[in-house]
């Protein structure tokens, strides 16, 4: 065989160089994932070549109608790339984020941050330098002029890009996407290997693709349908919105698309609970105010926008009253919009609670002193005026904060009760004259009513009276026992007890009282606390009645009243009474035979007891005597017709002379005499009733016994 030529021998060294380096040269530079081609390149790039393009960017399916100038917006983009004829490898999509210029370096002003993308190495798109020819560690796409059914072209999917929201000149005021298509002229190993969306970059400064801005039909390639729409803000003049005041609102437009803006329109819709009265404009940045604005044009269809330029900036102040109908909250919302998107701001108020309060009272009518805190100012309602009164209504001036309202009542008053309502629950703590509202209480839009139920200071004093003795005999003692208890509702100083004079009936011994003093029928007891109980007890002697002979004069009637109101009067007085002495005689006839016969004489024996518990007077003994009988008149003595005993202690009677009447059916005079009507001697047959008119009084328990004699005829 023959040696090899030295050109041979060369490309042999150079082959086996080749092999043995290739593990050293199988990997290219790895950069920073979010990293743009200018930035990977490390100088501008100048993108003039046209290999591979990107045709159209869209957004895929539920993805945003709009966006506002000068945010970020997140999209799922479908990217159009085309391909010329020749074979292109390791093909890198740079989705510029910021919006900067794609291929100028960041630091000369270029992108600093991109979604970087790589084509899959699957239909439609190629595998040209992987494993089809043995390397298995490139697995960024490849394409040329054949792929898809010879079109050249395919689709293929961003997911989560983040880009900045703006327009360009000739992006029709929708979302214009800068971008660099980039690519390798070479397949791996005498490029590189491309394994990630770290590894793209052009092969040479050229080497890459981007829209010419200034040619319609290469904006429209990053151009999506998402419309750019101004800023807009909206503030007012203080955080917490009340009824009946003054919000003043700031709603500021700024055009950050990006391009000048037209056909824009602002409005700003009516709210129930806020009267806007006013609307003014002010311009800034080269921008006009719209004519003829009127609040109901801006609370209507809206306004149109004259042409802003950008950055410049159109400041509406709109004036207003939060009224009644105002709930916990006022959201006003202000739009901008644009080809139908809109852009809105809102700002929300809490509405402050409002407070009123009510005087009522009970039992009369007064004036009364109030001041708070939070809010509630110092004020006086009279219920003399009306019952309840009302007063003004106050706006808080804090939310979430305790409130206290304070009352003076007028002397002799009090407050009950006292509560708040919001006309759905009872809330709100009283001690002494202080209400309290927590601060869970001052909620938003809260309308909250305070009735403070009043009444005048009272007590109710309760009268007993009770005797030990409630039937006494005349000239013994008893005892009376008075009690006046408070039951409230409120202590006294001034209790005092009237009509408690003895009448004719008794006479006063003595008394003693566990309070206070007791004169002349008055007890002035003083204090007495709620629940307190006080007695006097008066011991007297029972008089007879020749002292007090009407029944009244045993009975007092005794009341109690106080420096308060005693609401309850049917237990003010009390009477303490004893039963009157009463005389109550008894009588007892006895004869000393059950039979006899003519000229038999019989002894007969009365005694007469009293007992009642009252002296008896002018008692009279008598008795009837029938025909058969003759009267003894010398029985006890010449002319002694009656004898008599008296008790022990003695019965206060003394025997009179008798008095004789001669008729059985009236009292006729007669004068008895020995033997008269034939009878025999010391007996008269004509006397037919017999009477003793007592001299002295018949003391209670006493008694008199008187005998006499009769004689059968």
């Amino acid at each position: 065989m023959a040696a090899p030529s030295s050109s041979l021998a060369k490309a042999a060294l150079l082959l086996c160089l080749a092999v043995a380096l290739a593990p050293s040269l199988g990997r290219a530079q790895t950069f920073p994932v979010t990293q743009c081609a200018a930035d990977r390149f490390r100088s501008d790039l100048g993108c003039t070549a046209g290999d591979v393009s990107i045709t159209g960017i869209k957004l895929a399916p539920g993805g945003p109608t709009s966006c506002v100038g000068g945010t970020s917006v997140t999209a799922d983009l479908d990217i159009t790339v085309n391909f010329s004829t020749p074979d292109r490898w390791d093909i890198g999509i740079f989705l510029v984020n910021d919006g900067k210029p794609p291929m100028a370096m960041s630091s000369n002003g270029g992108a600093a941050v991109c979604s970087v993308g790589v084509l899959p190495t699957t239909a439609p798109f190629l595998d040209l330098d992987g494993a089809s020819i043995g390397i298995p560690a490139d697995t960024c796409g490849d394409g040329n002029g054949r792929i898809n059914g010879n079109t050249g072209s395919g689709v293929f999917r961003m997911t989560g890009v983040p880009v900045r929201c703006q327009a360009i000149n000739l992006s029709g005021g929708n979302l214009y996407i800068p971008f660099v298509v980039s690519w390798d002229n070479q397949s791996s190993p005498s490029g590189s290997t491309c394994r990630s969306n770290a590894d793209p970059v052009p092969n040479t400064k050229s080497k890459c693709n981007s829209p010419n801005t200034t040619v319609a039909t290469e904006v429209a390639y990053g151009t999506v349908p998402v419309v750019v729409l101004p800023q807009i803000t909206k503030t007012n003049n203080t955080p917490n919105a009340t009824m009946g005041g003054t919000s003043v609102y700031t709603v500021v437009i700024t055009n950050t698309t990006g391009v000048s803006l037209s056909g824009a329109s602002f409005a700003d819709p009516a709210i129930t609970g806020l009267n806007v009265t006013g609307v003014s404009c002010a311009a800034g940045g080269g921008a006009t105010c719209p004519a003829g604005l009127t609040v109901a044009g801006v609370q209507g269809a809206g306004v149109t926008l004259a042409t802003m330029p950008v950055n410049s900036t159109l400041t509406f102040t709109l004036t207003g009253t939060v009224t009644a109908a105002a709930g916990a909250t006022l959201t006003n919302t202000a739009s901008v919009s644009v080809a139908g998107q809109s852009n809105t701001a809102s700002d929300t108020d809490q509405v402050l609670p409002r407070i009123t309060v009510r005087a009522q009272t009970t039992g009369g009518t007064a004036a009364f002193n109030y001041t708070g805190t939070n809010g509630v100012g110092t004020f006086s309602l009279n219920t003399a005026t009306a019952n309840p009164q009302t007063s003004t209504t106050f706006n808080a001036t804090a939310l979430n904060t305790a409130t206290t309202i304070t009352q003076t009542p007028p002397a002799l008053w009090t407050v009950g009760s006292a509560s708040c309502t919001d006309g759905s629950s009872s809330f709100g703590s009283l001690s002494g004259n202080v209400l309290t509202l927590a601060a869970s209480d001052l909620t938003a839009g809260r309308n909250i009513v305070c009735t403070f139920n009043n009444r005048p200071l009272g007590a109710d004093l309760a009268v007993t009276a009770a005797v030990n003795t409630p039937v006494p005999t005349a000239g013994n003692t008893v005892t009376f026992t008075l009690t006046v208890t408070n039951l409230g509702p409120d202590p006294t100083t001034g209790a005092v007890l009237t009509g408690a004079s003895l009448p004719a009936g008794y006479t006063l011994l003595s008394s003693t009282a566990s309070q206070g003093t007791y004169s002349a029928g008055t007890w002035t007891i003083g204090a007495l606390p709620v629940g307190g109980t006080v007695t006097l007890t008066i011991t007297a002697r029972v008089n007879d009645r020749d002292v007090a002979p009407a029944a009244s004069a045993y009975s007092f009637t005794t009341t109690a009243s106080s420096n308060l109101a005693d609401t309850v009067t049917a237990n003010n007085s009390a009477t303490a009474s004893v039963t009157p002495p009463v005389p109550r005689l008894s009588f007892v006839k006895v004869a000393d035979r059950t039979t006899a016969r003519p000229g038999d004489v019989i002894t007969y024996t009365i005694t007469v007891t009293n007992t009642g518990t009252g002296s008896a007077r002018s008692v009279i003994m008598l008795d009837p005597l029938d025909e058969y009988v003759a009267m003894g008149l010398n029985a006890y003595g010449t002319n002694v017709a009656f004898s008599s005993t008296d008790s022990t202690p003695a019965s206060g009677l003394t025997m009179p002379a008798p008095a004789y009447s001669n008729s059985s059916t009236t009292w006729t005079a007669y004068t008895a005499t020995s033997g008269g009507g034939g009878a025999p001697a010391g007996y008269d047959n004509n006397v037919r009733q017999w009477r003793l008119p007592m001299n002295g009084t018949l003391r209670p328990g006493g008694s008199l016994t008187v005998r006499f004699q009769t004689r059968i005829k």
